[in-house]
């Protein structure tokens, strides 16, 4: 299991967000529905969403993903602002 440990401590030190207001994403990466269930609780009572990421091989490619993000936050930039909006979710290719 790996969750919680992409975001600093003081963002879990803020109030928590408003109605409407974003919350900390929190990525996850597991292999144990069970324990990934009971993580999920408690990312969001404290306050943050939980993001599946997949099994457990895949915390590597979040700890790559979290470096490119915090170089380009150094930067002064938002990370999101790199890959643009999602207008909704991506949905599985349909064969044609």
């Amino acid at each position: 299991m790996k969750g919680f440990n992409l975001a600093p401590a003081d963002v879990w030190r803020c109030s928590p967000p408003g109605p409407g207001e974003a919350r900390v994403a929190v990525p996850l990466c597991g292999d144990d529905e069970a324990a990934l269930a009971v993580v999920r609780t408690l990312v969001r009572d404290a306050g943050g969403e939980p993001v599946d990421g997949g099994g457990l091989e895949r915390a590597g490619l979040l700890e790559a993903a979290a470096a490119f993000a915090a170089g380009v936050w150094r930067q002064g930039r938002q990370p999101g602002s790199v890959f643009g909006p999602v207008a909704s979710p991506v949905a599985s290719p349909v064969a044609s």
